[in-house]
């Protein structure tokens, strides 16, 4: 485990995309699919709508690393189904980096390995 130091000069641990995994699947267990299978994911976040908080169909999910399939692009956004969230899209496209489309408007982003913290915070993780 890595560790940082955060503005204040207090060290801190750093995240990782384990970490941040975790975290969602601990957060949102409902938004965690196919465990033990091979491509595991789990949800950014869940639908503002309290009485569905499932996001249907998904729209922000992140494969954990382990994923064969997606591994270098495990963050999977798509802004034309009924639950995105463009907030939260643009707290994180400063730290993200596309990598390609797939129709019906997924795109899959690459979180650089120095961007887990920014990413986390952008998500609401280091609150």
């Amino acid at each position: 485990m890595s560790e940082a130091i955060d503005l204040n000069g207090e060290h801190k641990v750093a995240w990782t995309h384990q970490m941040v995994f975790d975290e969602l699947v601990r957060r949102f267990p409902r938004g965690a699919k196919n465990q033990g299978l091979k491509e595991p994911y789990a949800w950014l976040y869940r639908s503002h709508d309290k009485a569905t908080p499932a996001q249907k169909p998904n729209c922000a999910v992140l494969y954990a690393p382990a994923s064969e399939r997606y591994g270098f692009s495990p963050l999977h956004l798509n802004d034309r189904a009924e639950g995105w969230q463009p907030a939260v899209f643009q707290k994180i496209i400063t730290v993200i980096e596309h990598v390609r489309d797939q129709p019906p408007g997924w795109r899959f982003y690459h979180v650089p390995d120095d961007a887990w913290d920014r990413f986390a915070e952008a998500i609401g993780l280091d609150s």
